[in-house]
């Protein structure tokens, strides 16, 4: 509402409703979404041009149409590396690893999470971290590393700084959450190991 309010009243320079077009697919409005980013005007200024492939990105992939929403993911990842945006680069690259787990990719995805993971814990940006660790969980429980996973959802649910989102499957009392030094250590732990593992059986990372 208030980013279609700023575009009516602009004058000059025009705001994007990118923060509008997600709220309403996070609100569980996705053709609203879809109505809101056409009014995205990018130009050739590659920040925004990787927003909107970005936004564009996360709709396919509530929409589940996993190969589109890889492409508009990867194009908002080259378009935020070339501009140099950190940010959306790593926001990009969250969305990119999701989709290429459910498309059942596991070796990328691993990857992906891995590069992430280090990129928010580089920066000390727990709030996003967070919310990747829970998407890394619900792999590992995948890949048969259910212990590792509800570790990292108890630590999730138990710390202040991770954004509300349903609890995780597991059944680890509050007590028993390891603290967000030890969930990342888990992760990284988590992560090397069963790269290791992809590789020894001759998966390709693609």
């Amino acid at each position: 509402t208030h980013d279609l309010a700023a575009l009516g009243a602009a004058s000059g320079p025009s705001p994007h409703p990118t923060v509008g077009a997600l709220a309403a697919l996070y609100g569980g409005d996705p053709e609203r979404a879809r109505e809101l980013a056409e009014l995205i005007r990018t130009g050739d200024t590659p920040t925004l041009l990787g927003i909107a492939a970005y936004v564009a990105g996360e709709i396919e992939s509530v929409a589940g149409d996993a190969d589109v929403a890889e492409e508009r993911y990867t194009a908002a990842v080259a378009r935020a590396r070339a501009a140099g945006s950190t940010f959306l680069e790593a926001i990009a690259a969250v969305g990119l690893a999701s989709v290429r787990h459910r498309a059942g990719r596991v070796a990328a995805a691993l990857e992906g999470y891995r590069d992430v993971v280090d990129h928010w814990a580089e920066g000390g940006t727990w709030g996003h971290l967070w919310v990747t660790l829970r998407n890394l969980a619900d792999l590992l429980r995948e890949l048969d590393d259910a212990g590792t996973a509800d570790l990292i959802d108890a630590a999730a649910d138990r710390a202040p700084d991770a954004p509300e989102g349903p609890p995780g499957p597991g059944h680890i009392s509050p007590e028993r959450a390891p603290d967000r030094g030890q969930a990342l250590a888990l992760a990284r732990a988590a992560l090397t190991r069963h790269l290791r593992a992809v590789r020894d059986s001759g998966v390709h990372v693609t």
